[in-house]
């Protein structure tokens, strides 16, 4: 049966041509090539060289063999190396979760942009999930790192970057009452029909917006479990809290923005992803978006904007 072995030994002839000079070369004894060498005739039944006292040369069946064992010796030499890159993380794929709110900041786009560049062989691959599901993606490895919004406690055996840190802002109708003021607190919105996300989509960001409110004093009156509809505020349908670094991008005139002076819900931006999966592929991502968000927060970016801002 020919083997690979059989096959570098016959390149290893063919290349030298002389069984002496490619015995030296691959270290085992002359005998023994070229016993290898009749058994891998004898499996084909052809004769592959012309002997010599010269040496050898090759036959015409020869040739065609020694033609396609260049091809599947280098094809095995590319699998070996593609099969290490991929251990490594230098090559496959790299699935990246990422939230509606991350996927709009230019800085974490750009970051991304960079790093396919940066490691052209790993294909990068975008997944929209949210924050609160994320935690779980990674740990079925439907991902390999997530940018989300984490919340305490840290999850055991995943590392982390913060990469910003935003806060919430309540959305009026420019027409509201409370338009013309420069901030309130959440007791100043009771009664109001409000747009808060859904339980079963978002059950943690739910609890935790819910509890928030009625620290603050207002039990929400919600008219629509969904989340970022901003022509719904336009027009004057409910009024919503949002992610500051949302409003400060959108551009829907007759919404204004209100600092909430009393919501104690800090949104902490970080990438997350398994320790013991590491690739530098990965590593030069999150490198990568700590850079950009340095430099989009000395843009302006993630600090706390003025209190009332009107889109548009």
């Amino acid at each position: 049966m020919m083997e690979l072995k059989h096959l570098r030994y016959f390149v290893a002839v063919a290349a030298e041509g002389s069984f002496h000079r490619a015995a030296e070369r691959l270290c085992i004894a002359q005998p023994a090539l070229s016993r290898r060498i009749r058994d891998l005739e004898e499996d084909l039944d052809v004769i592959l060289f012309h002997r010599s006292a010269r040496g050898v040369r090759l036959t015409p069946a020869g040739k065609v063999l020694h033609a396609e064992a260049l091809q599947i010796l280098d094809r095995l030499t590319q699998a070996r190396l593609r099969t290490q890159q991929a251990a490594a993380g230098k090559f496959g794929v790299l699935n990246i979760g990422l939230t509606t709110v991350v996927a709009e900041m230019r800085a974490a786009v750009a970051a991304i942009g960079q790093a396919r560049h940066r490691v052209p062989e790993v294909e990068f691959k975008l997944h929209l999930i949210p924050s609160d599901r994320q935690v779980s993606a990674l740990n079925r490895g439907d991902i390999d790192i997530g940018l989300l919004y984490r919340r305490p406690p840290h999850p055991p055996g995943l590392a982390y970057r913060d990469l910003r840190t935003d806060r919430y802002v309540v959305m009026v109708p420019a027409s509201h009452r409370l338009a013309g003021r420069t901030s309130v607190r959440l007791a100043d919105l009771e009664g109001e029909d409000m747009m808060f996300p859904s339980p079963e989509l978002r059950p943690e960001t739910y609890r935790e917006m819910l509890e928030a409110c009625q620290r603050g004093g207002l039990e929400p009156r919600i008219v629509l479990q969904a989340e970022g509809l901003i022509n719904m505020v336009a027009e004057g349908i409910a009024i919503a809290l949002y992610n500051s670094a949302l409003a400060e991008n959108a551009k829907i005139p007759g919404v204004v923005y209100l600092d909430v002076e009393d919501l104690d819900i800090p949104l902490q931006l970080s990438a997350l992803w398994e320790k013991e999966r590491e690739t530098p592929a990965l590593l030069a991502l999150v490198q990568l978006l700590e850079t950009a968000f340095v430099g989009s927060a000395k843009g302006g970016q993630g600090k706390r904007s003025p209190a009332r801002r009107k889109a548009g």
